[in-house]
Parts: structure tokens; C-alpha cells; sequence
């Protein structure tokens, strides 16, 4: 099953995330996402950066929960809030949801679909702020820096890294 979002004449699309929004109006809000500038707010505990308050409050909950202390019931993995959870659930249902035109792999959930049709048209939005590599995904982005620029972030060299709103 393949439930393509809906698009009407106003539909416009983040040529970065590929999200389809209603208007052009809400497609130039939603492009201030992807401005790492416009991240103005920092969690005080693991100095991650948010667009705004609401989006900052629900990230600081994670840090309220004993690391990964809800358990999916049935495959028994580790998430560390509900939401992560129900997204995860989702892998246990046999219909995918999207399904990709070019090589037909399957996914349940929009982001990761999304992120795998960057990698067909060779699209990395993403990019590391130490040596500029480029990836399609924010995830792994920031994997590179953890493994490649740990020392780097250490001394405070180079910019910040990439910060995220979902993942």
C-alpha cells in the first residue's frame, strides 16, 4: 500500500526534506528549519539547538526518562520515550506504507522513505561542519562527527554540528 500525500494546487515541496506543505507561504516557514542560524535555543543539558520553546520542552523530557526504560512488547527493544516507541510499532506491521517508485523498497514510516529517495537522486542536505562531507540524512551526520571530529569538538574547534527536530 502506498499512501503518497495528497497534494492540491497550493501544495508546494522542501526541495531539502522533500515534506509537501499546503501553501508557498508554509513551505517558506518550514524551510527556516533547515537554517541551523535560526536553531536560537539550547537544551541545558546536552546543548542541542531548537527553532522553538515547544520543540525544546518535548527534547528535554527525554532526559527526565531513565534512558530507554520503555519496552516494545513485542520484540522486547529499549526506547527511551512513547513516541519513539509507536514509531517503532509501526515496523511490526506487515503493510508498508511507502513504497519507493524506483527500486520498490518498502518503508513504514515518511522520514526514513524520504531520507532513502535522497540517496536515489544523490541529494545530502546534511553537512559536517569540521571537514564539509556531505550526507543525506541529519543521523548520520551526526554519527560522522561523534566517530571523525570528537577531538575537534572537544577543544571547541569548528562550528557547531547539525542539530535535529525528530529523529
Amino acid at each position: 500500500m502506498n499512501d503518497a500525500p495528497s497534494t492540491s494546487r497550493d501544495a508546494a515541496q522542501c526541495e531539502i526534506c522533500g515534506r509537501i506543505l499546503k501553501s508557498d507561504e508554509s513551505l517558506r516557514k518550514h524551510e527556516r528549519i533547515h537554517d541551523e542560524a535560526e536553531r536560537k535555543l539550547e537544551c541545558s543539558t546536552c546543548q542541542k539547538r531548537f527553532h522553538n520553546a515547544e520543540l525544546l520542552r518535548k527534547h528535554q523530557i527525554v532526559h527526565d526518562i531513565p534512558k530507554k526504560s520503555i519496552i516494545c512488547e513485542v520484540c522486547g527493544k529499549k526506547y527511551s520515550s512513547k513516541s519513539a516507541l509507536a514509531k517503532h510499532k509501526r515496523t511490526h506491521e506487515t503493510d508498508k506504507r511507502f513504497t519507493c517508485p524506483m527500486c520498490y523498497a518498502s518503508f513504514d514510516l515518511s522520514d526514513p522513505f524520504k531520507i532513502h529517495l535522497r540517496k536515489h537522486d544523490n541529494l545530502k542536505p546534511f553537512g559536517c561542519s569540521y571537514c564539509f562531507k556531505q550526507f543525506s540524512s541529519r543521523s548520520v551526520c551526526r554519527r560522522h562527527v561523534q566517530l571523525m571530529h570528537e577531538n575537534q569538538k572537544r577543544a571547541g574547534d569548528g562550528d557547531n554540528d547539525d542539530d535535529d527536530d525528530i529523529d
